[in-house]
């Protein structure tokens, strides 16, 4: 009994600390196959691949949105569009883009990056160190569970993340054919 009462409180603790998706972060959208990605670097670049959804990103740099689908784009803070050209526009300044739609890509390089997405695609992500030695982190719902920013190389996180961070993934018996 006194494990059963245990495992009810560990259960209940766990998730007032989970932060899923505000109805502001969500945006118009709320589908199954979404989840959310908080994310931060002083010193960076990310690479928003086949994406999709609401992404809040401040920054202070340079910002190639490309293909991008869905509603007017909200520029905020001293960015100025640099490049507009087949489907491909750049931003750069320091300021804040929202997006909600699809895109092809979101690529952006500068200082000072703070972002939450909420929809599905793949993210390449790079960090540099500061001068306190961080390359920047990422997490999901769960902000304890938090990644960094690789420093040597790129990483690709899925989002939603399949990548079984921390999740238990059952294995598939595999069956002989023939």
């Amino acid at each position: 009994m006194k494990l059963i009462a245990f495992l009810a409180v560990v259960c209940v603790a766990s998730m007032a600390f989970a932060q899923p998706a505000t109805k502001e972060q969500m945006g118009r959208f709320n589908d199954k196959n979404y989840d959310i990605m908080h994310m931060w670097t002083n010193i960076g670049t990310f690479k928003m691949i086949n994406g999709q959804g609401r992404a809040d990103i401040t920054f202070s740099g340079s910002m190639l949105v490309s293909g991008y689908e869905g509603d007017p784009l909200i520029i905020q803070g001293k960015l100025r569009k640099e490049f507009s050209r087949d489907g491909r526009t750049v931003y750069f300044g320091k300021g804040r883009i929202v997006f909600s739609g699809k895109w092809r890509a979101v690529q952006w390089f500068g200082e000072d990056m703070k972002g939450v997405w909420y929809g599905n695609g793949v993210i390449r992500m790079r960090g540099e160190f500061d001068k306190d030695m961080n390359t920047g982190e990422f997490w999901g719902k769960d902000p304890k569970q938090k990644n960094y920013f690789p420093s040597m190389g790129t990483i690709d996180v899925p989002l939603p993340d399949r990548m079984a961070r921390g999740a238990v993934v059952a294995p598939k018996r595999r069956v002989k054919q023939g």
